[in-house]
């Protein structure tokens, strides 16, 4: 297929994105939640202070997620903070199954969560806010 064949271009340019990006950072991930999350944000260039304003997630809690080894995040918290760094859904995966924080199977909003990880994870937190509202699902953070 010739460049030039390709129907949706941005959508093409968002896989290769999440592709290399996932690449990138996947590799250099070990340890547990807290480790794994430094080490995205630090690869991002992501600070307490950007990713509290990006996720809407407070600094206070972004700190005990990476630094406190018995505090478990909830589904929704680890999700926003994935959609805060426009996380691919590889590394969105590896974030939540580090977490302990994981969807309940069938029911509607963890399912909605999943899709904006798997579909939607190149937009805001606002505008994913947005689609959960008119989902009728309750949103990602207050």
């Amino acid at each position: 297929m010739k460049n030039n064949d390709i129907p949706n271009r941005a959508e093409f340019s968002k896989m290769r994105k999440a592709a290399k990006l996932s690449a990138y950072v996947l590799p250099q991930l070990s340890g547990t939640f807290g480790t794994s999350l430094v080490k995205t944000m630090d690869l991002l260039g992501f600070t307490l202070e950007k990713l509290c304003e990006t996720s809407l997630i407070s600094v206070s809690t972004i700190v005990r997620m990476r630094g406190d080894t018995g505090y478990r995040p909830s589904y929704r918290a680890v999700v926003a903070i994935c959609v805060g760094m426009n996380l691919p859904p590889a590394i969105s995966r590896h974030l939540i199954l580090k977490s302990g924080a994981t969807p309940l199977d069938g029911h509607y909003p963890d399912m909605c969560y999943d899709v904006i990880l798997n579909t939607y994870w190149y937009k805001n937190i606002y505008d994913v806010n947005e689609m959960l509202t008119e989902a009728g699902v309750p949103t990602l953070t207050k």
